[in-house]
């Protein structure tokens, strides 16, 4: 719940949100507080895409838009418009009027974030319960909201379901202050002159009509495991999208639901208009690094973007370079031309299709982007990408300019990661967060026992001469 406390600008670099996971997916419980960089590693089918694509849904889950509200409230929920015009008519100044309206926006953005999450996953609420169990329960934490919400049932609301409300004397609007004592936000607000102005400056007040549940976050985009295939394929999937988007034919014909992830991805891809962004020149150089080149997008006849490989003044189509590039092709572009800070990418697999050389590169290139203000979250399974990684939450550690092993722009605050691995638990799995160390940054808990496993079973082929009367095979004595 929250604390006693007042409420300002969030200045520091947590993205500010908190979950906490019951019987959801493969999960049977779970806590995620989310970083700048947030890493979850894990073996196959333990949960990780689920959060992942959970944390995509609340980020992107938004309140009303600005314009509506200064143009009078009517395109806002029924039960919000007649709340405010209830306040309007009992304005008093110097006085305190009582109002469930924070509720009534919280359970907005709860409806908003169901809807996200069933896009997100493309499938029914009933289809993400844990395999046994009834249903699943998902607790949103954040400075402003702390709400609970239950498969199958109405949002419950946790906090606070009243807002008390005193308006000020005063010509001019002074700075609005929102406290937040024993679960009961207390606003002191000016007299206003209409019902939308007044629920705008409420809005406003409670800091979510411009982040939603997570503050500071502006959105998120996801880039699957499934990104080379896609972008392989992006000009059909785009025609396929955009045909589609113009005839409906998703509600005529018994076509397959397209992710809301996906859908975003392909989204971004159509309204891209090539600029670059402020993170341009980090890609550049990682490019120069790993290809030689860098990976453009150009305009087709059809005004559907291809998308190329400009290597020594040629453009090579994607289908014909390295597995790596197509890989990485659609989310080097994306930092390239579109991401801003503030704003959450969520990346799966990033070291699919790399050398270990190229995982330690792009290791580097996300802890650059993480201390530029991009949110980032990945899941992993490589001990090569999280060595590195490992390596610069070493680096922020020390912090010594004299032995400067890691740049200061690659080392990272290991306040500003969160890092979590999951364990069996009642026929799934549980989340356990790993705390980085002095000694050796991030522990290689996940990977040690497989490298122990491997050593115990080479130690026993040896022992039993098998390497040994391999002809051709130099440098093994099997009485070792």
């Amino acid at each position: 719940m929250l604390e006693e406390a007042a409420l300002s600008l969030n200045t520091d670099s947590t993205p500010d949100l908190k979950l906490e996971i019951k019987n959801f997916g493969p999960i049977s419980q779970g806590t995620v507080n989310l970083k700048p960089l947030t890493i979850l590693m894990g073996t196959n089918g333990c949960g990780k895409s689920h959060i992942a694509t959970l944390v995509h849904a609340i980020v992107n889950t938004r309140l009303p838009k600005p314009a509506p509200w200064a143009a009078g409230g009517e395109d806002l929920p029924k039960s919000m418009r007649e709340e405010a015009e209830r306040l309007h008519r009992k304005y008093q100044p110097g006085h305190t009027a009582d109002s469930n309206i924070y509720q009534l926006i919280v359970n907005h953005d709860l409806i908003n974030f169901k809807t996200a999450l069933l896009e997100n996953f493309a499938r029914e609420e009933k289809s993400l319960v844990k395999i046994g169990k009834r249903n699943f329960k998902i607790n949103i934490m954040s400075k402003t909201v702390d709400v609970t919400y239950a498969s199958g049932h109405d949002p419950a609301i946790n906090s606070p379901a009243t807002t008390q409300i005193k308006y000020s004397k005063g010509r001019f609007m002074p700075k609005h202050h929102l406290g937040i004592i024993k679960d009961v936000a207390h606003v002191d607000m000016p007299r206003g002159t209409d019902s939308a102005d007044l629920l705008s400056m409420l809005d406003d007040a409670l800091g979510l009509k411009r982040n939603g549940m997570a503050r500071k976050l502006e959105r998120s985009i996801y880039f699957p495991a499934e990104r080379a295939g896609m972008t392989l394929t992006l000009k059909p999937l785009m025609l396929d999208y955009i045909d589609r988007l113009g005839k409906g034919l998703g509600a005529s014909f018994a076509v397959p639901s397209l992710a809301d992830t996906m859908a975003g991805f392909l989204a971004w891809m159509i309204k891209s208009d090539g600029g670059m962004g402020v993170f341009a020149d980090h890609v550049s150089a990682l490019e120069e690094q790993m290809f030689g080149g860098s990976i453009i997008l150009e305009s087709s006849h059809t005004q559907i973007r291809d998308v190329y490989l400009r290597y020594k003044k040629r453009s090579l189509p994607l289908h014909t370079v390295a597995s790596s590039i197509k890989s990485l092709a659609a989310f080097l572009l994306y930092v390239k031309h579109t991401a801003r800070k503030n704003e959450l990418i969520i990346l799966e697999k990033p070291e699919t299709n790399l050398h270990p050389d190229n995982q330690l590169l792009l290791a580097r290139f996300i802890a650059r982007l993480v201390n530029d203000g991009l949110f980032i979250l990945v899941t992993t399974h490589s001990p090569y990408f999280l060595e590195q990684l490992s390596h610069c939450v070493l680096s922020g550690m020390i912090r010594n300019k004299k032995t400067e092993i890691i740049p200061n722009a690659e080392s990272l605050n290991p306040d500003d990661v969160a890092i979590y691995t999951f364990e069996p638990h009642d026929e799934g799995y549980q989340t356990v967060p790993v705390a980085p160390t002095t000694e050796v940054g991030i522990p290689q808990d996940e990977f040690t026992g497989t490298d122990d496993d491997l050593y115990s079973e080479i130690l026993a082929l040896r022992q039993a001469g098998v390497l040994g009367q391999t002809r051709g095979i130099k440098g093994i004595n099997p009485q070792e």
